[in-house]
């Protein structure tokens, strides 16, 4: 099935042997031809093999101990079919395999792929990890071992498009409250303790619990300033709780990257502040806002901190969305709108 064998032997053989300036071992070798047949079969039975074996060659090029990748191989029957199946479906899964050669037990391990995590499994897990050498890398290695889970889930065991994205945003919920618990610690060193309700909000993929594993987090701030003793005012405190989490969420570290955030939606987009009261979030949708960021409404879903007050503010931000009433000047002007984004989205853009 290879299109070109010559030059796909080629590349077994370095799998093999390594190159001229960095031979493996004889182990390595012999590590290696035990487990390329079944390898070289589970290529052959994909579309492409030419571009997995590549994909495959990449990956082996950037783990450090090519002998232990090699006797996962040997170890888990199954895994090299799983292996080849990731490959050909996606070079970036690929790429965080190669990240942390560890997550192929994950890959290879039909106990932990076969059915879904629960939030209280993914909490404990990150709990676990936390107490590890690295606490830093905690939440970032929990979400690479989330996601390769799903992503094995879909592509082996053929888990719906709705399972993913419930899956996916699951672990978004868990990485989300992480970061907001540390953010609310870090401020409360600096300023002192509130008292006052406060909540996350989810708009977009992650309000509607149809997250991909390339979304973003689409989120909104909300406080109630109830605590008439504290030294910080609450609009400059939870100012400082937002940004934590933002921050902590987008920036890229040696681990990679948590999630990017889009906090937009909020009142005034990009120039209003990033954490706003309640009173100021209800006033401005019902009055200022756009025909477009109340459509976004329709997703709204608590997702953080105070689940009483996030679930009563939702509540109120679904009734603007659905409620008000749609004149025809409305749906020409979302007409207008969704034409003017096909207009420029590049060709293929399926979204």
């Amino acid at each position: 099935g290879f299109k070109d064998p010559q030059r796909a032997r080629s590349i077994l053989q370095n799998m093999a042997n390594g190159l001229e300036d960095k031979p493996f071992t004889r182990d390595t070798a012999q590590r290696f031809i035990r487990v390329a047949p079944v390898l070289i079969q589970d290529l052959a039975e994909e579309g492409d093999p030419d571009i997995i074996l590549d994909r495959l060659y990449g990956m082996l090029q950037a783990v450090p101990a090519p002998a232990g990748m090699y006797s996962l191989l040997e170890s888990y029957p199954g895994l090299s079919s799983r292996l080849t199946v990731l490959a050909a479906n996606s070079p970036w899964l690929c790429e965080m395999i190669t990240r942390d050669i560890s997550l192929l037990d994950l890959v290879g391990s039909p106990q932990l792929t076969a059915r879904a995590s629960s939030r209280e499994e993914l909490e404990s897990e990150l709990k676990m990890l936390l107490s590890a050498a690295v606490p830093d890398a905690a939440p970032y290695r929990l979400k690479l071992g989330e996601m390769l889970k799903v992503a094995v889930r879909e592509l082996v065991y053929g888990i719906s498009v709705m399972d993913v994205g419930d899956e996916l945003t699951q672990l978004g919920e868990v990485i989300l409250d992480y970061v907001l618990q540390q953010s609310m610690r870090e401020v409360a060193a600096r300023f002192g303790s509130r008292s006052d309700t406060f909540a996350v909000l989810a708009l977009g993929k992650f309000g509607g619990r149809e997250m991909g594993y390339a979304s973003d987090l689409d989120l909104i701030f909300v406080y109630e300033d109830t605590d008439q003793h504290a030294d910080t005012a609450a609009v400059e405190y939870y100012a400082a709780v937002s940004a934590g989490v933002i921050r902590c969420l987008k920036e890229p570290t040696r681990w990679g990257r948590l999630y990017d955030v889009d906090a937009r939606l909020r009142p005034d987009g990009n120039k209003g502040i990033l954490a706003v009261s309640r009173d100021r979030l209800i006033g401005y949708y019902r009055q200022e806002a756009q025909m477009w960021e109340r459509l976004a409404l329709m997703k709204v879903r608590p997702v953080a901190s105070d689940a009483a007050f996030g679930e009563s503010l939702a509540g109120t931000l679904r009734e603007i969305a659905f409620g008000w009433n749609m004149t025809r000047d409305d749906v020409a002007h979302i007409e207008t709108l969704r034409d003017k984004l096909t207009g420029n989205a590049a060709a293929g853009d399926l979204k």
